[in-house]
């Protein structure tokens, strides 16, 4: 329990505490490398712990219940958050960052990007993700859809759900994470897919922390809980309830 908030506490400070760094004449590549250590680990811990620990619940589904609410909050807030600010700061990005990536994320494109972020402090809170994945700094036409319904409407439904829950209306609440966790859950499974099929040309894949810590480590959480998470809601959904329940 104590590694859980230790946890919340690092994934919530690391952001804040990097910049202070940043402005302070930090590197911005090391501070970008351990923000996104500190959020992959904080993150998974976070989720793990209902899964594990007893006292969230005698059986494993009363666990998988409980990290179903927690997932919600995280997912929720990680969307009205950093994704949305990125929604209206993409344009500003592509002006100021995206010429640098305009023939790929070449490694020569990465050291510019990080150049850069050393007299644009305010850029490096999404640049720092860019130089792993550079589709964040060029208004792509994927990315740039999919992260506004992200974030103005993927965010919104967590929190609706998370109210839903709070009410005790928990069906009506498993539905609509149901309905999130999927939306999620094909949104990353593109994600990963069209930069594939591209031959990873916006992907740093020369750096162990662009690729496997932000690319795919990062992202692998909204693959791996809302798929936990569809199950939770399919598990809840598909038992008999009591018609008060059933009717929430």
């Amino acid at each position: 329990m104590v590694a859980m908030y230790l946890a919340i506490a690092a994934c919530l400070l690391a952001v804040p505490v990097a910049f202070v760094m940043l402005l302070n004449g930090g590197d911005p590549r090391m501070l970008g490398d351990a923000t996104a250590t500190v959020v992959l680990v904080g993150l998974y811990t976070i989720m793990a712990t209902p899964l594990v620990a007893k006292r969230f619940g005698a059986t494993r589904p009363e666990r998988l219940d409980r990290m179903l609410t927690i997932w919600m909050w995280a997912s929720g807030i990680t969307h009205l958050t950093w994704e949305l600010s990125w929604c209206f700061a993409n344009v500003w990005l592509d002006t100021h960052y995206g010429p640098l990536v305009a023939g790929g994320l070449t490694p020569e494109a990465v050291e510019a990007i990080y150049a850069k972020c050393q007299d644009d402090p305010v850029g490096w809170i999404w640049a720092t993700y860019g130089a792993a994945d550079g589709r964040y700094l060029n208004s792509d036409s994927f990315i740039v859809p999919m992260e506004w319904v992200t974030a103005a409407v993927g965010g919104p439904m967590n929190i609706y759900a998370l109210w839903l829950t709070a009410k005790q209306k928990l069906r009506k609440a498993a539905l609509w994470i149901l309905i999130v966790s999927v939306m999620e859950l094909y949104g990353t499974v593109l994600y990963y897919t069209t930069e594939v099929f591209n031959d990873f040309e916006f992907v740093d894949t020369t750096s162990f922390y662009n690729l496997w810590v932000r690319f795919i480590g990062l992202n692998s959480i909204w693959v791996i809980f809302p798929t936990l998470s569809i199950y939770g809601c399919y598990r809840l959904l598909s038992r008999p309830g009591d018609a008060a329940q059933a009717n929430a």
